[in-house]
Parts: C-alpha cells; structure tokens; sequence
C-alpha cells in the first residue's frame, strides 16, 4: 500500500504526495481499517465455525481457484464469488453497530424536521435486520445475494445496506477492505480447515466496533 501511495500521481502525471499527506493517509489506513476489518475477518471465521457446509463450500472454491494451499492475489478475486457473497452476509449480519451524522440543510425525516446542525445516529445493524429489505433477515444466508433472488436490500435498494456508510462520506478504503479480507479467508480456508476449540461461544463485544468475544478455533492442516 505504501508503495502504491508513493507512486500515487496527480492528473498533471508529475506531482505526488508530499511525506505529511503520505503520513495523514496511512494513519488513516491504520487507525480505520485496522480494527474493522480484523472484527470483521473474525466474524467470518465465527459464522465458518457455526456453518460446516459453508466452511466446505469456501474451501472448495479456494482450492480450485487457487490450485492449491497458495497464498490468493487480487488476481483471483474475481473468481471468489461465493467468497464474496459470504462476506456480505458477515457484514450485514454484523454491520458497524453505530453511525453519527450532521444535517446541513434542514431535513424531513419521519414526519420530523430537523434544523441544521442537527446530530443524527443511526444503525447499520437495524437497517440490515429489516425484513422489508431482506427475507428472513436473520438467517446467515450468503445465496441472498445471488441476483435470481431479488431481495431489496442485496439487489441495491438505497440505504439498505450500510457496511461502509455512503454518500459523501462512504469510507473511502471500503474497496481495499473487500480485497484485503476475500484473500485473507481463501488463503487461510485453502491451507487450514478451521474446527471449534474447547468453549467456542462467540459473543458480541461492544467497543469502537463489535467484534466476537470468546472466539477460541484450532487450525488443522488440510
């Protein structure tokens, strides 16, 4: 990444990034995208302990497009499509939990108008459990997200789905954060078949983000 960034180029094709601006975007890389993505990887492996016929699905899929217990690059990425389904269902199931948003205008909301300057909180998490957008929205079901299936909120209907905000202020790392955890589960799922140890019970814990508390799993080689 910082390779990419120091290479970074402005449209004149001549000026980069200067050493503060290089430092202020990993800062943000590492502060932002440290934690959420971990509490999310660790999500994913919570849901492989919990579903077995997903776990030999995603094995499956990262063995064959991968060949082998090889480490995957972005180049595999667009093969990993059942990777990529169970993954949106990990984060709708355990979205960011809290958003904080400011009105600038005045804004209608419910019947309700809001002045400027008006702090607004809302929940990716109750969004994404709103069976309005989603069928039986409390199912782990990464084959919602198959286009045959047509549920609003897996088919883009606007604000149903939240993993990484929207608008103006959509985390801008949201497509690095897809690649960085697709390549970390097939990578890890080709190589090590993930088994439930002693006390297994996964629990939410809130914190900046909710990440699953007890999480104990044995790697064994596959």
């Amino acid at each position: 990444m910082l390779s990419v960034l120091i290479a970074a180029r402005d449209p004149d094709g001549v000026t980069g990034m200067t050493d503060a601006e290089l430092t202020d975007e990993l800062l943000t890389l590492f502060l932002a995208g440290t934690g959420t993505v971990s509490a999310a990887l660790a999500w994913a492996f919570a849901e492989v302990s919990r579903h077995p016929a997903m776990e030999r699905a995603l094995a499956d899929e990262a063995l064959r497009v991968l060949g082998g217990p090889r480490p995957a690059t972005v180049a595999d990425l667009p093969e990993l499509q059942y990777t990529e389904r169970f993954l949106r269902e990990v984060l709708r199931c355990h979205a960011v939990w809290l958003l904080m948003r400011r009105t600038l205008t005045a804004v209608e909301l419910g019947g309700v108008t809001l002045p400027p300057g008006t702090d607004v909180y809302l929940s990716p998490d109750i969004l994404h459990h709103d069976p309005g957008s989603f069928a039986d929205p409390d199912r782990f079901d990464p084959d919602r997200w198959l286009a045959e299936r047509r549920e609003p909120g897996a088919q883009g209907a606007r604000g149903a789905y939240l993993p990484f905000g929207a608008g103006n202020r959509r985390c801008a790392g949201d497509g690095y954060a897809w690649a960085e955890m697709a390549l970390v589960l097939a990578t890890t799922l080709a190589r090590w078949r993930l088994v439930p140890g002693p006390g297994n019970r996964p629990r939410p814990r809130v914190g900046t983000v909710v990440r699953p508390e007890r999480l104990r799993m044995i790697p064994e080689p596959r």
